[in-house]
């Protein structure tokens, strides 16, 4: 492991009851979105962890998240010597996450699961589709008071908290290999867990946050967020964010997806509510796009002698297909969630 930096001590966030708090997070390489998660961080007074920065190893998607793992063990395992007994450690992606409340709140949203640890949850069964059966059963409690099957019934490993003495027994045995995967790594311990304990669903040493009160994962979910004005508080300039099925409101917002959708997210949380136009920032762009669009298929029409309003008719119509077919699967250019008054 030459590669790696010195492990550095790791500094911790005191709450209110006195518990200690470590926020941990891996980054081989600077990048504008890890700015603003330190930076949201920062404005909250909470100190976050940025490990193995400037590492040289393997960093190809999907082939190096090893690290992940590595330096989140090199963590716990500091931890572990001077931590008690319900001090806890949080751990999320670097480059597609933001986190929207202060720790206090977090942690309590924490202690209602009864889990020492708890990860997010997703839509899909990544990387192993295979698994899928294997996961138990669990139900949710919905806004409308219905209970019913999860929209993400699968672990996420891009954010995730819990007891710093449970978290380094899980790791305790694992040997670094750089292709690893993190997230098959620790589906793996919550489904060994789930058959050691038993049926019930969420165990005590793991559960899942399928209702997304702590953690909101966006691939196949961009529709379920919706912005709502609040009071303003260090970090949030005045919106809420909440998931439109369940009625919680996620603690952190892990675009495990397409990344675009970020940045719009962070500017309502840096302006609030009132910094978004009546069309919204994705209809203004669409709509400028159209009319862009609209001119360079006329002079293009003309100087080709096409037919102008048949060329121009049918480039629309496919354009707007596109662009419905781009918003459904990737949020391309709806750079905000809905909005509501509720």
């Amino acid at each position: 492991m030459t590669e790696s930096q010195p492990l550095q001590p790791l500094q911790a966030n005191i709450l209110k009851d006195g518990r200690k708090v470590w926020y941990v997070t891996v980054a081989t390489k600077p990048h504008p979105f890890l700015d603003i998660l330190t930076n949201l961080c920062t404005e909250r007074g909470i100190h976050i962890a940025v490990m193995g920065m400037n590492d040289q190893r393997l960093q190809e998607w999907g082939k190096g998240f090893g690290v992940k793992i590595y330096y989140l063990k090199e963590a716990v395992q500091q931890l572990e010597i001077i931590a008690g007994s319900n001090d806890l450690v949080i751990f999320t992606d670097a480059y597609d996450v933001l986190i929207t409340e202060d720790l206090d709140t977090i942690v309590k949203k924490f202690d209602t699961f009864k889990s020492d640890v708890v990860f997010s949850t997703e839509v899909y069964c990544h990387p192993d589709k295979e698994l899928a059966p294997a996961y138990p059963a669990l139900k949710i409690k919905k806004k409308d008071g219905t209970v019913g099957e999860p929209n993400h019934p699968f672990l996420n490993s891009g954010a995730f908290m819990g007891k710093v003495h449970q978290m380094a027994d899980f790791m305790q045995e694992y040997k670094y290999e750089i292709r690893d995967d993190d997230q098959r790594y620790w589906t793996n311990i919550y489904l060994k867990e789930f058959k050691k304990k038993g049926t019930g669903g969420n165990l005590h040493a793991i559960s899942l946050d399928t209702e997304s009160s702590l953690f909101q994962c966006m691939a196949g979910a961009n529709h379920e967020i919706e912005a709502r004005k609040a009071d303003a508080t260090p970090g949030n300039a005045g919106v809420n964010f909440v998931n439109s099925l369940t009625g919680e409101s996620p603690s952190f917002i892990h675009f495990n997806g397409p990344k675009e959708g970020l940045s719009g997210f962070h500017h309502l949380l840096k302006n609030g509510m009132d910094s978004i136009n009546v069309l919204g920032t994705g209809s203004v762009m669409f709509i400028s796009i159209v009319i862009a669009m609209v001119f360079v298929i006329f002079f293009v029409s003309v100087a080709c002698k096409i037919p102008n309003m048949e060329f121009i008719l049918i480039l629309l119509f496919l354009f707007i297909f596109g662009f419905l077919l781009l918003n459904k699967d990737t949020n391309l250019f709806l750079l905000k969630p809905r909005s509501s008054t509720v």
